[in-house]
């Protein structure tokens, strides 16, 4: 009996670690509102890196038959030159500039997601939602996903 005991509570502790690392948000702030009119996210945006918080591209996001597409038109901390040595597929060693990196978004539900995102440092795919920052028209929420684990980063309009 107390190792079932004993075994429950190491389980419990163990999905408790796994809830607090996977940055589930209960902050209201950030979900996106429902609303009549389809916002406005194309544009050139400036990508801020999540770790040390340093610009570091612009991507042009663009609508093509009714989705949204995203590609680099900028390094800031790389030469023009930068190939994507981790990329996968027809991708890998293609230059980092002009590389399509959004794919296929859609608006639905108040946000745009069925897309995905590459992460051109780990040379991934993820599921991809976005949306404008509630009151902020210069702030474009990005989420990616892989399960139920998902970063955000948080883009500024540049144009």
């Amino acid at each position: 009996m107390r190792k079932i005991i004993l075994s429950a509570f190491c389980l419990l502790f163990a999905l408790n670690t796994f809830a607090q690392d996977s940055q589930v948000t209960t902050d209201l702030t950030e979900v996106p509102t429902l609303n009549n009119t389809m916002p406005d996210i194309t544009g050139k945006w400036m990508v801020v890196d999540d770790y040390d918080k340093e610009p570091r591209s612009h991507v042009q996001l663009f609508e093509r038959d009714g989705r949204i597409f995203g590609k680099v038109v900028k390094l800031l901390r790389m030469s023009e030159d930068k190939r994507c040595d981790v990329c996968p597929g027809d991708l890998k060693d293609q230059p980092l500039l002009n590389m399509v990196v959004v794919e296929k978004m859609i608006l639905k539900g108040g946000y745009f997601q069925g897309g995905q995102i590459l992460d051109s440092t780990r040379g991934r795919w993820y599921h991809c939602e976005m949306w404008l920052k509630d009151g902020d028209p210069n702030t474009l929420v990005v989420r990616g996903y892989v399960g139920f684990y998902y970063r955000t980063q948080y883009w500024t309009r540049v144009e």
